[in-house]
């Protein structure tokens, strides 16, 4: 019974632990030892953990899916950890670490490449100012914008344009989506 609150209240469908426990009762029943019963108690404990695992592995890929269609839909403005997390909602320490392990890069760093992205597309129109491309894009200042479209892709956003979305071949570079 307190494993299957315990695993109840990490998340696992109460269906589901319910049924479990109604076929653990009678199993207990029949040990005849107390190494018997440890045993066995030792699987239950691991089954029930499974459940909670199982269960948080498809709520942080929700998580992630929901952030990332957050941040493509908000770019071009302000976005902080802090709105991602309430967004979901979840404590931002922990919507951090989860972000991270699913995407391999942090919050910051993730809707950075976003906004480059989205630049890289515009600078290939060829028809507004890089500056403008800049704050549409979400970027504070066209001197952190010039950084770090230089850090995602290798290039300045004017070497882009001018070279046509062509990039140095360099193995450390991020993989862009829309190159």
């Amino acid at each position: 019974v307190l494993l299957s609150r315990a695993a109840i209240r990490g998340g696992a469908d109460a269906g589901r632990i319910f049924g479990m426990n109604y076929g653990y009762l009678d199993r207990i029943a029949g040990f005849e030892t107390v190494d018997e019963l440890a045993g066995w108690l030792s699987g239950a404990m691991n089954r029930f953990t499974e459940q909670v695992f199982r269960l948080q592995d498809v709520r942080n890929t929700d998580v992630v899916f929901k952030a990332v269609n957050h941040i493509r839909r908000n770019y071009g403005r302000r976005l902080t950890l802090e709105e991602g997390a309430a967004s979901i909602p979840l404590s931002p320490m922990y919507f951090s670490r989860v972000f991270k392990d699913s995407t391999g890069l942090n919050f910051v760093a993730y809707v950075n490449q976003v906004r480059v992205e989205a630049a890289g597309r515009l600078l290939l129109d060829g028809e507004l100012p890089i500056s403008d491309i800049s704050a549409m894009v979400g970027f504070e200042g066209q001197s952190y914008f010039t950084k770090e479209f230089r850090q995602v892709t290798g290039v300045t956003p004017g070497a882009y344009r001018k070279n046509r979305g062509r990039m140095p071949a360099d193995e450390n570079r991020r993989k862009m989506a829309w190159n």
